[in-house]
């Protein structure tokens, strides 16, 4: 776990997404894989620019497992950008209305808002 943590502090996202994997597949009832677990492991995986499906696993484990926990909002960005990636836009959408209507005055709903007006516009011109 220390080396997944180094690697993701290093910006090494590939490594750390690999190691982070498979410490969860090789330990799942670990009292390591906590919030912070979650959150490092979602956006390693997320950033190596090809392992969506493992960052939309974590953040949804950490959104429903830690509901008051400090990485819950950017957790659900994070959510909303991997099904993004995915091309799962109806489950981008939702995220984007719960942000819109719940989160509308914070840094995650500037983030969000912005791709999805490029969204809106790419169906709005076709």
């Amino acid at each position: 776990l220390a080396i997944a943590e180094k690697e993701f502090d290093s910006k090494n996202y590939e490594k750390s997404a690999q190691f982070f994997n498979e410490f969860s597949n090789h330990f799942p009832n670990n009292k390591s894989k906590d919030d912070k677990f979650l959150f490092q492991a979602g956006v390693a995986s997320f950033e190596t620019g090809k392992h969506y499906q493992w960052s939309e696993k974590y953040f949804k484990d950490l959104v429903e497992r830690y509901p008051t926990s400090k990485f819950y909002l950017g957790s659900k960005l994070w959510l909303g950008m991997s099904y993004l990636k995915q091309g799962k836009e109806k489950e981008f959408f939702a995220v984007v209305e719960e942000f819109r209507k719940k989160y509308r005055n914070t840094p995650e709903w500037n983030i969000l808002s912005g791709h999805y007006e490029k969204i809106v516009q790419k169906y709005k011109s076709n």
